[in-house]
């Protein structure tokens, strides 16, 4: 299944979901930002050609839960802002526009049923280390209801993910996190890799993925510039791995990579496109005190 088929058939996925279903949650970041949202479809594409008993829990595990159906996993990209916010991420609408993908189709924090997770098979932070709201719920309320627990992240880590033990963390300084992303499924050579890691497969992605891993490389560099001192080797090298497949001489929607860049940046900051609420929700910042919050 292609990412266009797999994002389209997401709305269908959540709205079947029951407390029977097991699922893999790909958790992006509270920042919501490109490398997250990108990191966040991508990895859970992955997961969903990924055969069930790798990622899950063991026969024997399987058989103490009172015998309920076995039912194929779901995987679900999941985001920290609320679907009314994603037309915030003017980066993020004008990408998927451009590649003919449905923001409407992902999954929000606030389109999500939590209370039918009672069977996750696997959670993963991508672009982060620390839960947030309704994750921590469900670490912290039912435990048992996780199995695999993992981070992908290229944010220095101050301290461990919180839930005790259990964590399997790929953390490691480069640039943006969809090269670590790429790294894991495509080019598994290029990095450092790790034993933890499902099985890579055997082709590059296509040209959509390879353009949505391109664009949030790019975002997170500054175009690769390392004067800004955000880029590493492995950023560079995977950019060069990534363009020639995000890009098609023969079709009409070519671009360089600077054109690229650049049509991201002019998306990000040009307010247009948004009301004059939507302008006032993009600024807002939120403290958090002791008894709720205040904007």
């Amino acid at each position: 299944m292609s990412i266009i088929e797999f994002l389209k058939n997401l709305p269908e996925a959540v709205s079947q979901l029951d407390e029977s279903t097991p699922v893999r949650l790909v958790v992006g970041s509270e920042a919501c930002d490109l490398d997250s949202v990108v990191c966040a479809l991508v990895y859970a594409h992955y997961l969903s050609g990924v055969p069930e008993q790798p990622l899950g829990r063991s026969k024997e595990e399987e058989g103490e839960e009172g015998g309920r159906p076995s039912s194929a996993p779901v995987s679900l990209p999941v985001l920290s802002c609320s679907s009314q916010d994603i037309s915030l991420r003017l980066d993020v609408c004008s990408l998927f526009k451009k590649l003919g993908l449905d923001t409407a189709s992902l999954v929000y924090r606030d389109t999500l049923p939590w209370d039918r997770l009672t069977r996750v098979e696997s959670l993963t932070l991508v672009d982060h280390t620390h839960p947030w709201g309704e994750v921590w719920s469900l670490l912290d309320h039912a435990p048992s209801s996780v199995g695999r627990k993992e981070v992908i992240d290229h944010h220095p880590m101050a301290a461990p993910p919180p839930g005790e033990e259990g964590w399997r963390c790929t953390n490691e300084s480069v640039g943006s996190c969809a090269t670590l992303v790429a790294e894991r499924l495509f080019f598994p050579s290029s990095g450092s890799g790790s034993g933890s890691c499902p099985p890579p497969p055997s082709f590059p992605p296509d040209q959509t993925t390879a353009t949505l891993l391109l664009s949030a490389i790019l975002m997170d560099t500054a175009n690769l510039d390392r004067s800004k001192g955000r880029t590493s080797e492995r950023d560079q090298a995977m950019a060069d791995r990534l363009l020639p497949l995000a890009t098609d001489a023969s079709s009409s929607s070519s671009f360089s990579q600077d054109e690229l860049y650049a049509q991201l940046v002019a998306a990000k900051f040009n307010p247009s496109p948004l009301t004059s609420a939507q302008l006032l929700r993009c600024d807002l910042k939120t403290v958090r005190v002791c008894n709720g919050n205040e904007g």
